[in-house]
């Protein structure tokens, strides 16, 4: 948006100063450091089924906020995002301090399962996670311990066998 609002305003400044402004084309190889955003690998673009979550916001939703998502792989109206986008409700969900107002969804990388467990007792949050082999439904109670869900089978991810 905010790049918008920049040409817009080059374009009225072109026009009010009678400048001429052509517009050419750039090989990608000329371009390589303004576009290294753009060349991330997608391999971070990835959700479950939709089925599957509809399964498990059935079970412990409903889910207000996903953690680990982008605008096009949300499952929830509300997201944290690894980049800035128009509707992200936060940058890195390892970052926000938030996790306790809302039943989060987190489809994280089994590689951020300890920290997105630490997260999740030390503020007293609400979590489904799901991640490779773990599925999880978390609830911590005010003094962060944490409750299993009798009457589902959980699997439990070693952090939590002695909670």
């Amino acid at each position: 948006m905010e790049l918008s609002r920049i040409a817009r305003a080059m374009w009225s400044l072109a026009i009010k100063f009678n400048i001429q402004l052509n517009a050419q084309h750039l090989k990608g190889v000329l371009t390589v450091q303004a576009d290294t955003l753009s060349r991330l690998s997608s391999q971070y673009e990835w959700c479950l089924h939709q089925r599957v979550y509809d399964y498990l916001n059935v079970l412990w939703g409903p889910h207000t906020l996903d953690r680990f998502a982008s605008m096009t792989t949300t499952k929830c109206l509300k997201y944290n995002s690894r980049f800035l986008g128009p509707a992200s409700a936060g940058i890195d969900a390892l970052l926000q301090e938030d996790w306790g107002l809302d039943n989060n969804y987190v489809n994280a990388p089994i590689r951020l399962l300890d920290q997105v467990l630490d997260i999740v007792f030390h503020q007293k949050a609400t979590a489904t996670v799901k991640g490779s082999v773990v599925l999880l439904e978390i609830i911590t109670t005010n003094s962060g311990s944490a409750n299993k869900i009798t009457q589902r089978q959980t699997i439990l991810h070693p952090k939590l066998q002695n909670h």
